[in-house]
C-alpha cells in the first residue's frame, strides 16, 4: 500500500473517531459550557478541527509561495481558539469537524505532497519527513484529545482502545527505534494517568530502550507521577542511567 493511501486512511480513521465519540455523547455533555482552564467536549472538537484547517491552509500556502501563519505562542493560540469557538452549537462545531477532515484530506494532492518522506516541504519540519507532520495534526492530535475525554468520562476501554491503535498503526509506518520509542513512551503516559502501573512501567522501560534520549525527560514527567515512587518505577532508572 502507497503511503498517501495510508495517510489517507489514518485521516479516515481520525475522524470516526471524532464521530463515533461525539454520536456517544449524552446530551448533557453535549451542551456543556467550557472554560479556559477546563474545555467540554465541543470545546475539543471544535480545537481540533480548528488546527486541522489551520494547518491545511499553511501547506497550500507554502505551495503556493506565500507565507505562513504559524503560532508563535501555542498557549495564547489555544485561548484565542477556545474564545472564538467556544459559543458554537453543537451542530456547527460538528461542521468544523467535518470541514477540517476534509481540508486534510484535499492537501494530499498538493503537488508539494507528491514526495511524503521529503525532510524539506516546509520550514518547521526540523528534518522529520512530511508524512510525519501532516499525520500530527490530522490524526494523532485528535487521537490523543478524544483519549483524554474518553478518560475523563470513565471510558477507560474507549481510551485504551484508540490510543493502542494508534501505537501499532503508526509504528508499522514507520520502524525506527527512535519512532517506535516515542510513541511507546506517550502510550506508556496514557496507562500511568489511567492507574494501569504494571503496563505503564512495562511500556516506559520498552520505550526508553529504544529511544534512551527520553530517560531524563521521563524522570520530570507529570504524567507518572502517579508510578514515581513505586519501586518497579526505580528499577527503570537502575537498570537504564
Amino acid at each position: 500500500m502507497e503511503i498517501k493511501e495510508k495517510i489517507t486512511q489514518l485521516f479516515d480513521r481520525a475522524y470516526r473517531i471524532e464521530i463515533d465519540f461525539a454520536n456517544a455523547l449524552p446530551e448533557d455533555k453535549r451542551v456543556e459550557i467550557g472554560a479556559k482552564d477546563h474545555w467540554s467536549a465541543k470545546d475539543v472538537l471544535a480545537h481540533c478541527a480548528y488546527w486541522k484547517t489551520h494547518h491545511a491552509k499553511n501547506i497550500i500556502a507554502v505551495s503556493e509561495g506565500e507565507t505562513p501563519i504559524r503560532a508563535e505562542d501555542f498557549t495564547q493560540a489555544n485561548e484565542e481558539v477556545f474564545e472564538k469557538h467556544c459559543s458554537l452549537s453543537w451542530d456547527d462545531v460538528l461542521a468544523l469537524v467535518e470541514e477540517g477532515y476534509h481540508n486534510m484530506i484535499n492537501i494530499l494532492d498538493l503537488d508539494i505532497l507528491a514526495d511524503l518522506y521529503k525532510p524539506d516541504v516546509l520550514p518547521w519540519q526540523d528534518g522529520r519527513p512530511i508524512w510525519r507532520e501532516i499525520v500530527g495534526n490530522g490524526y494523532t492530535h485528535s487521537v490523543f484529545h478524544i483519549a483524554s475525554l474518553y478518560t475523563e468520562f470513565d471510558d477507560i476501554q474507549s481510551a485504551r482502545e484508540i490510543n493502542e491503535e494508534m501505537v501499532t498503526t503508526l509504528g508499522e509506518l514507520d520502524d525506527d527505534p527512535v519512532w517506535v520509542g516515542t510513541l511507546r513512551y506517550n502510550l506508556a503516559c496514557h496507562y500511568a494517568l489511567c492507574g494501569e502501573e504494571e503496563m505503564a512501567v512495562k511500556t516506559l522501560r520498552e520505550s526508553l530502550t529504544l529511544n534512551p534520549s527520553l530517560l531524563e525527560w521521563s524522570k520530570e514527567d507529570p504524567d507518572f507521577d502517579s508510578i514515581r515512587e513505586t519501586s518497579t518505577y526505580k528499577n527503570i532508572n537502575a537498570e537504564l542511567d
